[in-house]
C-alpha cells in the first residue's frame, strides 16, 4: 500500500537494471499500479478472483479495492474474505513477477487464481469460522466447493 516494493521503476531510476519494463507482460513501465492493477496478466487474476467471490466492482487500485469493501454492507465473514482475497492475489502477484525474474518462468493466470483459492480458503477456516451464522458458513462453503 505504501509502494515500497523495488519496482523495475524504482531500481531503473537508482541505476540497477538498464530498463523498466513490466517482467510480466512487457507492455509497459513495471509500476506499482501497472503490476498490480494494469497490467493484462493482474487484471484476469483480478477478473477470475471477482467473479469467485461473486462482486463487482469497478474499482482498480488497491487503496480503493480496500475502501469499496469497508464501505459495503456486508457480513464480518465476506469482508474478511474480501480483504484477504485481495491481499492474497497482490502477493500472488508480486511472487509471480519475482519468478519472472530469477527463474524466467510465468505461469498462467488460472493457476495462480487456484492457488490464490486455495490460500484463501486455508486462512479463513484456520482463523475465521468460528461463531460465523449459518447463511455465511454456507457461502463460504459453496465459494471454497466452487
Amino acid at each position: 500500500m505504501l509502494e515500497r516494493l523495488n519496482t523495475k521503476e524504482k531500481l531503473m531510476k537508482i541505476g540497477v537494471t538498464p530498463d523498466n519494463w513490466c517482467l510480466i507482460c512487457d507492455t509497459d513501465v513495471e509500476s506499482h499500479s501497472h503490476l498490480f492493477f494494469r497490467c493484462e496478466y493482474n487484471k484476469q487474476c483480478w477478473s477470475d478472483i471477482a467473479v469467485w467471490l461473486g462482486i463487482h466492482t469497478s474499482h482498480y487500485d488497491l487503496v480503493s479495492l480496500i475502501q469499496w469493501t469497508h464501505r459495503k454492507k456486508l457480513s464480518r465473514l465476506k469482508k474478511c474474505v474480501i480483504y484477504c482475497s485481495i491481499l492474497s492475489t497482490v502477493y500472488h502477484v508480486w511472487c509471480e513477477r519475482n519468478n519472472a525474474l530469477w527463474n524466467g518462468q510465468i505461469r498462467v493466470p488460472s493457476t495462480v487464481c487456484k492457488n490464490i483459492k486455495f490460500c484463501v480458503h486455508n486462512r479463513i477456516s484456520n482463523i475465521l469460522l468460528r461463531n460465523v451464522n449459518p447463511g455465511d458458513h454456507s457461502w463460504f462453503s459453496n465459494l471454497c466447493e466452487g
